[in-house]
């Protein structure tokens, strides 16, 4: 597959998860009677446009995302159906649909998870095959051929938890349990292992390769079950770990101590081109993974993301519509200016990342460091 063809492929997926994201805004204003007044997929200038009923579906000329514009959705806008009108819903409807992307950005990560699981079966177990010198488990003493059986005295099953155990109890100790042959003979031993409080590239939080012990495959009738059910665990890890990473990214913006490993349009885009190459797989696993970053930075109250209109919506009930309306134009067009220059100066400090790397996959290396 070409670079063009690869970067098209990757437009395309982003836009379907920004496309999805505001369905979850459509369908919850149908649902509460409110008139969406047009479905775009991409942004303006408009290519295309046709009216099927009420609402214009419209296709525009700048393909990556989509938008929903209801109908007296901001203060200032003429209202030929009042009845109809966003800003004349009550309360809790306004909430459910500005919140409504965000669970479709959910619902779509446990979808992209479960189809992962379906396609590659669960892992269960641990079995070590590398050690790198000089780590944390080469010091502790965690051999080639160890099965980790147990973390803190707490049984493994699933091979995913393992590294997700280790993530969350980084900078500390933890006592792995495992199965060895000593003298040709099964032996269970515990391993104290100092885990790294930060990943070493290449070497993960403890400096040990591991691979599944075995590959579980529930019953036909089951897997529906099963499947989606570690797809919602999948989800929820990611979510942790996500939320635990805008944490810090945060913090350090606000000390000026940000490494500049921010990724913006051009970065994600070239990152998923670059998970295009490997596979279905590995694609849906970073779509399921951007979804939920998606869904999460929509709820930071910053206006014009949708966390900023719950808020903006409960503040009413301590100083009143009134109030709150007389500045919301305003405070939405700061807020966009703001968010539009940050995505700018971002975007534009990518350009000349890229070329100094010489290639996407290594800018890509570059970005997930």
């Amino acid at each position: 597959m070409s670079t063009v063809v690869v970067i098209l492929l990757a437009l395309v997926v982003l836009s379907v998860l920004i496309v999805v994201h505001e369905f979850g805004h459509y369908i919850s204003a149908r649902l509460f009677g409110v008139w969406v007044e047009e479905f775009g997929i991409g942004y303006p200038p408009k290519i295309k446009g046709k009216k099927i009923g009420e609402t214009e579906y419209s296709i525009n000329a700048l393909p990556v995302g989509g938008f929903v514009r209801l109908h007296g959705e901001t203060p200032g806008m003429e209202i030929s159906k009042p009845k109809r009108a966003f800003l004349n819903q009550s309360k809790f409807a306004r909430i459910v649909i500005s919140l409504a992307g965000v669970f479709m950005n959910f619902l779509l990560a446990i979808v992209f998870f479960t189809i992962i699981f379906w396609l590659t079966g669960v892992g269960r177990g641990v079995k070590i095959v590398e050690v790198v010198d000089g780590s944390p488990a080469h010091a502790s003493g965690l051999f080639i051929g160890d099965k980790v059986v147990s973390l803190d005295g707490k049984t493994l099953v699933d091979s995913q938890d393992f590294p997700y155990y280790l993530e969350k109890h980084a900078g500390n100790l933890v006592n792995i349990g495992v199965e060895r042959e000593v003298d040709g003979e099964h032996a269970a031993v515990v391993v104290p292992v100092n885990v790294r409080a930060e990943p070493k590239k290449n070497e993960g939080y403890v400096g040990a390769v591991y691979v599944p012990e075995t590959l579980y495959e529930p019953p036909v009738w089951q897997r529906p079950f099963v499947y989606t059910k570690y797809g919602l665990q999948e989800t929820y890890r990611w979510t942790d770990r996500i939320v635990v990473g805008l944490g810090t990214l945060f913090k350090q913006l606000l000390s000026g101590t940000a490494s500049g490993g921010v990724a913006g349009p051009l970065g994600v885009t070239l990152t998923f081109a670059q998970a295009i190459k490997y596979g279905l797989v590995t694609t849906l696993n970073l779509a399921a993974i951007i979804s939920i970053n998606l869904a999460l930075l929509n709820l930071i109250p910053f206006p014009p993301l949708d966390g900023s209109r719950v808020v903006l919506t409960l503040a009413e009930l301590v100083v009143g519509a009134k109030i709150i309306r007389k500045h919301e134009t305003r405070v939405y067009t700061v807020g966009m200016i703001i968010l539009l220059l940050f995505v700018a100066v971002v975007t534009v400090g990518e350009i000349p990342k890229l070329i100094h790397a010489g290639s996407i996959s290594k800018f890509v290396e570059s970005i997930l460091q």
